[in-house]
């Protein structure tokens, strides 16, 4: 039986293997995870395929898609937060409309709440 944390970088490796990409694994697994989960993700996808999380998701997407997957792949958010999910339903309700390149500079600056972010926009 395979444990979470493998189960995960199977997923992630399939993901990102051949041609196109499965956006929505890639966003699910790591918008998911806590900042220990991603770290543990990170250590058996480089065990298991001799190649870095972050250089397999960099050859397989691009633009502010690739930037977001990369702030989630370094597992650094501030997990510390009560309220996120309900500052995320705010952001993301209807009415509160940013350009994708802004929402990217959003997160980038608010890396606390973009796990909750993505969750309710895969979630709704």
């Amino acid at each position: 039986m395979q444990t979470p944390t493998k189960r995960d970088v199977m997923d992630l490796h399939k993901a990102v293997k051949g041609l196109g990409t499965d956006e929505r694994v890639l966003i699910e697994i790591l918008a998911s995870r806590t900042n220990e989960e991603i770290q543990a993700i990170r250590n058996t996808y480089y065990t298991t395929f001799d190649r870095s999380l972050e250089e397999a998701v960099s050859s397989d997407t691009s633009g502010d898609f690739r930037r977001l997957l990369l702030i989630l792949i370094q597992g650094n958010r501030d997990e510390s937060g009560i309220g996120e999910y309900h500052k995320a339903v705010q952001v993301s309700s209807p009415g509160f409309f940013l350009e994708f390149t802004a929402f990217a500079e959003f997160v980038e600056n608010n890396c606390t709440l973009v796990a909750t972010l993505f969750l309710v926009a895969i979630h709704s």
